[in-house]
């Protein structure tokens, strides 16, 4: 049997390229496309521009930190590795259980995003469609670890970034780039008013959250240290200039989604494409990338948190805790963690806009103590 530490890192390290296509797989976040329409009724379209600019920001600011944490910390795997070193044993349960609940608060409400998605795909009962999903996602975390999901990463970009290219253009070179602004114009004046107060607002809550969210992300800090050394700082600056463009891509789909018919209410506008999309190539890229924009954000983020409860949780209270033995618990955390989070979604109902309001909280108000 492989190390536990094979499970973590794959046994991978990454140049530029590699590592920019891990990080932007590992930020290619499906829970934009869902909330969406509230961030446009309420900003108009300069909502996704402000979006991108105050994740970029974020993901710039962290890059500025990268080189001196690899040189500081240079045999560190995780970021629960940072709370053993530096903290006081009080302080260092504290942090470890709030990042184990705050990644298990992640996977959550993307499993939720995951359970909207397929019961606008399919129209079937999503329980079926999403148990299905998370035994897939189960079986490349468990199985494979690190290194599984790495194979998966390309794949997964490359589908994004077709659905995201070829869509826009297909239908900005059909209809017109005026029809759409003409429609937009028409049926959804509110979207081309701008209000510089609360746009500045916007901004800066965005950005504190997307600062917050970056300093606590596990698979961030995993990723962090499977970058060669030489070349992480520069990895990371990249990846913060070409991220940016999935939001605006997004925001393309929805002009063509939304320019000459209504809101769809409670749902995402970007399902409204589907009766648009005529060519089935065309049809099959959109619906790989609702798949793999799912799938990634999950498997990275459940594969950070199986890490972390194993390596910085349940191992401090185990002697003699085996490599074998911490395969078996990574397993039993992962498949109980879905199970409970699947039922969980099953039984109750969410206000999905006042979950994420309630995470983005946390990351920020976690970002004093992380800066400390």
């Amino acid at each position: 049997m492989k190390s536990y530490h094979h499970y973590i890192t794959g046994s991978m390290t990454f140049g530029i390229s590699a590592g920019m296509i891990s990080l932007l797989a590992r930020w290619a976040l499906p829970n934009f496309i869902l909330f969406s329409p509230i961030f446009l009724m309420r900003y108009g379209l300069i909502a996704g521009i402000v979006f991108s600019l105050a994740t970029t920001l974020g993901m710039f600011f962290f890059s500025m930190l990268v080189n001196r944490i690899r040189s500081t910390y240079p045999d560190f795997e995780t970021l629960g590795d940072l709370f053993k070193s530096r903290l006081a044993n009080d302080g260092y349960w504290i942090m470890s259980f709030s990042t184990l609940f705050l990644g298990l608060n992640s996977i959550f409400i993307k499993i939720v995003g995951a359970s909207i998605f397929f019961n606008l795909l399919f129209n079937i009962p999503y329980t079926f469609s999403l148990f299905f999903f998370l035994l897939y996602c189960f079986v490349v975390v468990s199985l494979g670890g690190m290194y599984w999901i790495q194979k998966f990463e390309a794949l997964s970009l490359f589908f994004i970034f077709l659905a995201l290219i070829l869509t826009p253009i297909y239908f900005y070179i059909q209809d017109g780039i005026y029809p759409i602004y003409s429609g937009i114009r028409l049926l959804h004046p509110y979207l081309l008013y701008i209000n510089s107060k609360e746009l500045m607002f916007f901004l800066f809550t965005a950005l504190v959250i997307g600062f917050g969210q970056v300093l606590v992300d596990q698979s961030t800090w995993q990723k962090l240290y499977l970058i060669e050394k030489e070349k992480v700082r520069t990895t990371f600056y990249l990846t913060s200039l070409i991220w940016p463009t999935v939001p605006l891509a997004i925001s393309g789909m929805i002009l063509i989604a939304i320019y000459n018919e209504k809101i769809i209410e409670n749902s995402s506008v970007i399902f409204q494409l589907l009766t648009k999309i005529e060519p089935i190539a065309l049809s099959i890229s959109f619906l790989l990338f609702c798949f793999f924009i799912i799938a990634i954000a999950i498997k990275t983020e459940l594969h950070a948190t199986t890490v972390h409860f194993v390596k910085h949780i349940r191992k401090p209270f185990k002697n003699n805790y085996s490599d074998r033995n911490m395969y078996k618990d990574s397993y039993l955390f992962s498949a109980i963690s879905l199970l409970i989070l699947l039922i969980i979604t099953y039984l109750f109902k969410f206000d999905f806009i006042k979950l994420l309001f309630f995470l983005g909280s946390l990351y920020a108000s976690i970002i004093p103590i992380m800066l400390s």
